[in-house]
């Protein structure tokens, strides 16, 4: 004879939910400490695109600037990566973070 259990069926699972935890450190987070970026975000200063009228006449481009470019693609391409499918094509042609 079958042994019955008056244990009670176990509670059911919780609904799947693909979202980010929210006690969870933000993922892009070591990405902008580790490149050094936090700057843009929390004193942002862009440098002249040119550094005198001779150079913007002969469209030489500040090594300052060039360098302010860069960091900043990579803080919006980091940035971008967290956000979700409905944000995103709003975001898709922005010049900077």
């Amino acid at each position: 004879m079958a042994s019955t259990s008056n244990n009670p069926p176990p509670p059911p699972l919780p609904p799947v939910n693909n979202a980010v935890p929210t006690n969870h450190a933000n993922p892009v987070e070591p990405v902008i400490k580790g490149h050094r970026l936090h700057y843009l975000l929390t004193n942002p200063q862009i440098p002249p695109r040119y550094a005198s009228l001779v150079d913007h006449n002969a469209r030489n481009i500040s090594s300052e600037f060039l360098l302010w470019e860069q960091q900043d693609e990579l803080l919006l391409l980091s940035l971008q990566s967290t956000f979700s499918g409905k944000v995103l094509p709003r975001l898709v042609g922005r010049k900077s973070s």
